[in-house]
């Protein structure tokens, strides 16, 4: 990503780095892949990019009631 924004801000555009925002969502995708892989033996690339989209969606769901993220987190082990 940072390759992207220094091209552009060397050809002139505004340009604005927010750093950290990938890293959620690389942490997220990486939390789903387990839990898919653990509860169903499939990859994201067996189910496609809309079921996996919304498998994310139903785990973010899952995870905002929770006070304490850990719970959720446990699937990184």
């Amino acid at each position: 990503m940072l390759l992207f924004l220094t091209r552009h801000r060397m050809c002139g555009h505004t340009t604005l780095w927010v750093p950290g925002v990938d890293h959620a969502g690389i942490a997220t995708q990486t939390v789903v892949e387990r839990k898919l892989w653990h509860e169903q033996k499939l990859s994201r690339h067996d189910i496609g990019r809309k079921r996996f989209t919304a498998e994310i969606n139903k785990w973010k769901d899952e995870c905002v009631h929770i006070r304490w993220v850990l719970p959720c987190l446990a699937y990184l082990t």
